[in-house]
């Protein structure tokens, strides 16, 4: 999922996106722990926004390009 997110324009994620970063988010975990230890807490900030996104309904993840 975070290959789709563009660099230059906005991407925005639903619901089930948000579920499937989530799932990106953990397999990265699993694999790299290193990256949730030495990134200054932004993966684990993402996934916890993330949670909040699909505890409620209509809510979308933004990602604002340059």
């Amino acid at each position: 999922m975070l290959g789709h997110v563009d660099p230059y324009g906005n991407t925005i994620y639903n619901r089930g996106q948000m579920e499937s970063l989530i799932m990106e988010l953990d397999k990265l975990q699993a694999v790299r722990p290193e990256v949730f230890l030495n990134d200054g807490g932004f993966v684990q900030d993402l996934r916890d926004l993330c949670l909040a996104g699909i505890r409620k309904p209509h809510r979308y993840l933004w990602f604002v390009g340059d």
